[in-house]
């Protein structure tokens, strides 16, 4: 049995008699895609387009599935939450507490260190 990766949901509208229907879809991580809407509702096409570049949901059935805002050759889906981000690669997120030093901290308190302690010592003399 395929792991379940997300729920996807879409809310239908009736806009005369203002009765609406929520419909609920498991998409798995195996295989994440769905069964495309534009056949039935032409406003869903930049909706589909835009959810399969961002979280990588095929939708079975539409044919023009291409990126609206990422580069052709970008790799990924920047709203998954197992995207890598860069930011918090290079800089540490900051409700993380370092337990260990920063790089080059050491020697730099350490100069410190010795410098104020050579200072005590001429003082003294």
């Amino acid at each position: 049995m395929a792991k379940l990766g997300c729920k996807f949901f879409i809310r239908l509208v009736n806009s005369k008699t203002h009765f609406g229907v929520t419909v609920k879809v498991d998409v798995a991580d195996s295989s994440p895609s769905v069964e495309s809407l534009i056949s039935i509702f032409a406003g869903a096409n930049w909706h589909e387009r835009e959810t399969h570049e961002m979280f990588g949901i095929d939708f079975v059935g539409h044919n023009d599935l291409r990126k609206m805002y990422l580069p052709v050759d970008f790799e990924g889906h920047p709203l998954r939450k197992d995207f890598p981000l860069l930011a918090r690669m290079v800089k540490p997120w900051p409700g993380i507490v370092d337990v260990e030093p920063l790089p080059g901290g050491d020697e730099e308190d350490s100069a410190e260190e010795k410098a104020s302690a050579q200072s005590e010592n001429s003082d003294a003399s």
